[in-house]
């Protein structure tokens, strides 16, 4: 028996996307399926990539483009790591989907979308014609892209991700959790901390924050707090998976005042040990997961005063803490059972067949044309970046 053959596409980056890819290949259930990654790499941002190890995983791929390339000859290259048509295409952005729309290829494409923003939306939109499923990884996601794409296409997916045996210990007071992998990024709302916690000491409230991420030092988490309150302010730097799991079972509580979030992973990993999340309103994006009041809350965008409110109501409440603390464990198993996951997404991949692949120019200037050399082009590229 011929084993079907999934080749997901990444770029490489940490983060959620890659998080769902490795939860997807270690909970691989259906062993008539074979899983490969591609990884595609701007070489002009990094030379050397080294891909992860992950399990579950027959083969893995590096593919170096430059952004001075012909995208004919980009495709086309691309292409040739796939094996034949038969080879399934998990897309997680718009590099492989463009190869799929500018060579017309006949292999089937399932794209998932995993984030409530325009930039997903329009990729499905731009390459409907070729994409045979597309699975949305949160309910928000799920009803905003019946409403503007084939229904029949658009399939509600939770990715997998494990349980975990226990829940955290109870700890005294509140152990705040805030981790994300760049520090730096404006839009996961570090800025916002100190304030926070300002407005809790006003209310005679000291908690402990736990900070995980990269790109910033300690003397800059020291500075945020203005040098004051940093014996309850602890940072651990860049964490991997292993770390992290030691590093969360220390906290009973999270926060992510984030300006704009797709569908937080860290939030459905968080709540998977019993750590009870505060988090921003984004719109419904993790909806029927975070309950106010039950199994975690919600605060107004970038309100000090808002967070700092919900956390004096959750410290002053410990029977409260530990109900919810109980209550986020059991929604998250529920919503994101592993197993059930994994099924659904392999049992659609594996019965998916070739198609008639619809062939258009998706990107590209005039410069992209699968009749000038790739070499003309770079050249022509280069030549107009140095003026």
């Amino acid at each position: 028996m011929v084993k079907v053959r999934l080749y997901h596409f990444h770029n490489g980056k940490e983060g959620g996307v890659f998080s769902v890819l490795k939860n997807i290949l270690k909970f691989q259930q259906i062993p008539d399926l074979e899983h490969h990654v591609i990884y595609t790499i701007n070489q002009e941002l990094i030379q050397n990539y080294t891909p992860p190890q992950l399990q579950n995983v027959v083969s893995q791929k590096v593919f170096y483009y430059s952004k001075n390339w012909n995208f004919y000859f980009t495709s086309r290259k691309l292409a040739s790591y796939l094996p034949d048509e038969n080879a399934v295409i998990i897309a997680n952005d718009w590099l492989e989907l463009g190869m799929v729309s500018n060579l017309g290829l006949n292999n089937p494409v399932v794209q998932i979308l995993h984030g409530d923003y325009n930039y997903y939306y329009d990729l499905a939109i731009k390459h409907n014609e070729n994409i045979d499923f597309i699975m949305c990884i949160s309910p928000v996601i799920n009803k905003k892209s019946r409403l503007i794409l084939n229904p029949k296409k658009v399939i509600d997916w939770r990715f997998p991700i494990k349980k975990s045996s226990d829940l955290n210990e109870p700890k005294s007071g509140i152990q705040m959790a805030f981790f994300v992998g760049d520090l730096r990024d404006p839009n996961k709302n570090i800025q916002i901390l100190p304030k926070i916690d300002a407005l809790l000491c006003k209310k005679n409230i000291q908690i402990n924050w736990h900070i995980a991420g990269g790109k910033i030092s300690q003397m800059e988490i020291n500075e945020l707090w203005n040098n004051t309150g940093r014996d309850r302010v602890k940072y651990y730097g860049f964490l991997n998976e292993d770390q992290i799991h030691d590093f969360m079972s220390q906290c009973n509580a999270m926060i992510l005042p984030s300006f704009k979030e797709g569908f937080p992973v860290s939030v459905v990993e968080a709540m998977k040990r019993g750590i009870v999340p505060f988090v921003s309103y984004w719109d419904g994006a993790v909806e029927g997961l975070v309950i106010e009041g039950e199994t975690g809350f919600y605060s107004e965008l970038s309100s000090a005063e808002d967070f700092a409110d919900k956390i004096e109501f959750f410290f002053k409440n410990k029977v409260l803490r530990n109900k919810m603390s109980s209550n986020a464990k059991s929604k998250a198993d529920e919503i994101f059972d592993p197993v059930k996951s994994a099924n659904q997404f392999e049992n659609l991949a594996s019965k998916l067949k070739p198609g008639k692949g619809v062939k258009f120019k998706a990107y590209g200037s005039l410069l992209d044309s699968e009749f000038i050399p790739n070499k003309l082009v770079t050249f022509l590229r280069k030549l107009k970046n140095h003026e």
